[in-house]
């Protein structure tokens, strides 16, 4: 029953992000919505389907606020995604390498995936504005400033470079700080952290196979901050406002 469900899920999630990709074509932002929603729903049915509690501090006024907004959340797993998925529809923003990898790659690019080229200034330039006119177009944007993800033992330096997206957009950033308090029923550790969290080079397929044979259950906390104003602020001060505000709230596995 399980194994049916999740192909429905997935199956359904597919076929409507191929749908959407084709009929909005040529309008980004208007595709961007669809496929956003479309991973907020396949998202809310995973977090049934595998018993995932989500436990949410703070005012999730927030996230829906008018303004423009680029979420900044820590990175402990390509699991995040759909945790912040089944909150709030956003599209996400990620290394143009992630493309071409296989199977991930797919459900990125489905999943409404706005790609990085950061090969050159130009290129970057260009990006910016991109991101900029999705913001302005009413598209949520979550960016992991780490970088990466890691093993969440602290919050790691933050790249700012794309926080300029919020400030072209007159836009305001939103910091959220990701927890997983428990799974299976025990409380994450040093020890069994690997079982939900998949950092480095960790293997993504045989990770991904282990959660799904045997995760009955999780709970996670997302914590969410008040906007920051990006009025008269350069992307560093908002960084370090960002980061300093997730280090006082992230607590590490012990």
């Amino acid at each position: 029953m399980k194994f049916i469900r999740f192909i429905g899920v997935l199956g359904l999630f597919l076929v409507g992000a191929y749908t959407a990709r084709l009929v909005y074509r040529g309008n980004p932002a208007k595709r961007g919505a669809k496929l956003a929603a479309l991973t907020h729903i396949a998202s809310v049915r995973m977090m049934k389907l595998f018993n995932v509690k989500i436990n949410v501090v703070g005012d999730i006024a927030c996230l829906t606020d008018g303004a423009p907004c680029l979420l900044l959340a820590n990175h402990q797993s390509y699991i995040d995604i759909l945790f912040i998925s089944s909150i709030r529809p956003t599209l996400f923003l990620s290394h143009i390498g992630i493309q071409r990898e296989p199977v991930i790659g797919t459900l990125a690019e489905c999943g409404g995936t706005l790609f990085v080229d950061n090969t050159t200034i130009a290129h970057v330039r260009q990006e910016m504005e991109r991101f900029a006119t999705m913001l302005k177009d009413g598209n949520m944007i979550t960016l992991f400033p780490e970088g990466h993800t890691y093993s969440g033992d602290r919050i790691m330096p933050f790249h700012a470079s794309f926080i300029n997206a919020a400030i072209l957009a007159d836009g305001d950033v939103l910091p959220i700080c990701i927890h997983y308090d428990r799974y299976n029923g025990e409380p994450i550790t040093l020890a069994n952290r690997d079982k939900i969290c998949c950092y480095g080079d960790m293997p993504f397929l045989p990770h991904i196979a282990n959660v799904y044979k045997e995760m009955k259950s999780a709970e996670i906390t997302i914590t969410i901050a008040s906007r920051i104003k990006t009025a008269y602020k350069s992307r560093k001060e908002i960084a370090d406002e960002a980061k300093n505000w997730m280090t006082k709230t992230f607590k590490p596995y012990r």
